[in-house]
């Protein structure tokens, strides 16, 4: 075989899906060995199953090390992870797409976290920058009346809406009374996360999201991330858990203009300008 068929050849194995841990008994050494070294940090590499195909981990089957991280299953053409989970079963990752089109398996893995995720629940800073004031008191309006609710931030003061009141101008450029919602998701109604201003020392307001169907990454599952949607968009941040549908992680992988968002119509996250311009 020339060196030109023998290219050939390694191309079309990879395409039509050739085993990546080996198909045949000559192979199987390797693909062995290739599991242990990827396993070396889980601490745990014996029990990745290597008795291929008889012992491939499938989704849902019971797993013996909760934690343990298997890769090297599947397709060269769409490689599969096994990770065993909080509950021992198996979870089964694979990337979103390869080189060669779409790969298919019950939970996407891109191969990275998220840029941003909450890790944890952390406090909001009580800290904020002042208001605007009028001197005096007295609005710059030709009737004498104020624009709006307030001309400094000793006006607003309603703790049934909140601490550290703040006279800023709204939409339409009235003056109105912003309010801290809260210091600590504990504060928020259930599955909402406070929300802090930022930076921490500006006049923005601390607040609870709405909607948000996760608080932490804990709360989405073994691996998961709970990220911001819109959190650098004008409408308001809220929380979600990445799934196995997502079109998209970061605001990177999107174009010019667009954001990855959390669809709520779809149930994941996707490109786009879900916010819209922002109101005059």
């Amino acid at each position: 075989m020339n060196k030109r068929s023998l290219v050939l050849w390694v191309f079309l194995a990879v395409a039509c899906g050739g085993k990546s841990r080996g198909d045949d008994t000559s192979s199987s050494s390797a693909g062995q060995a290739g599991a242990v070294a990827g396993n070396a940090g889980a601490g745990n590499a014996e029990s990745c199953p290597d008795n291929l195909p008889s012992s491939e981990p499938s989704e849902g089957a019971a797993c013996p090390t909760p934690g343990l991280s298997c890769p090297g299953y599947g397709n060269l053409s769409c490689p599969l992870t096994a990770v065993c989970s909080a509950d021992s079963k198996w979870q089964i990752n694979c990337p979103s797409t390869m080189d060669l089109g779409p790969c298919s398996c019950p939970n996407h893995d891109y191969g990275r976290a998220p840029d941003e995720h909450r890790a944890t629940a952390n406090g909001c800073s009580h800290t904020r920058a002042a208001g605007i004031s009028i001197p005096g008191g007295a609005c710059p309006t030709s009737d004498g009346g104020c624009p709006g609710e307030c001309s400094q931030d000793s006006d607003c003061v309603n703790a049934e809406l909140g601490a550290n009141g703040r006279c800023v101008q709204g939409v339409g450029g009235t003056l109105a009374c912003s309010y801290d919602e809260c210091f600590a998701d504990t504060a928020c109604a259930k599955g909402s996360a406070c929300q802090c201003r930022e930076p921490s020392g500006s006049v923005d307001a601390n607040y609870c999201t709405t909607p948000s169907t996760c608080r932490v990454d804990a709360d989405c599952g073994a691996n998961g991330y709970c990220s911001p949607s819109q959190s650098h968009e004008w409408c308001g941040t809220f929380y979600a858990c990445h799934t196995a549908s997502d079109e998209c992680v970061n605001d990177s992988d999107c174009g010019a203009d667009t954001h990855c968002d959390f669809d709520m119509s779809v149930k994941h996250w996707v490109c786009g300008n879900l916010c819209g311009g922002r109101p005059p």
